[in-house]
């Protein structure tokens, strides 16, 4: 059986240039799991809303958290709420 450790282990047998390789590699791994997780996930969604399961919202209803950044942000004035909004994204 192979064990986390296991691989641990004969990954530092590596030299430091193949040891970077592996971990670049396997970050874009996980970009990828991550891609084809939100590519299923939207094609669920789209499919639901097709068949009439799901109903439009607007983004406050949809992520209640954009309608509190969006309250505190209205008593600063433009460049303000730029510079905080830029934070966020």
């Amino acid at each position: 059986m192979v064990t986390i450790s296991s691989v641990l282990e004969d990954i530092q047998l590596l030299d430091a240039e193949s040891r970077a390789m592996v971990v670049e590699i396997l970050k874009k791994r996980q970009i990828e799991e991550r891609r084809d997780e939100i590519a299923r996930s939207a094609e669920q969604s789209l499919s639901e809303y097709r068949e009439g399961k799901l109903k439009p919202d607007t983004a406050e209803v949809s992520c209640p958290e954009m309608s509190l950044r969006k309250s505190k942000l209205n008593g600063k004035d433009y460049y303000q709420r730029k510079a905080t909004l830029s934070k966020w994204i």
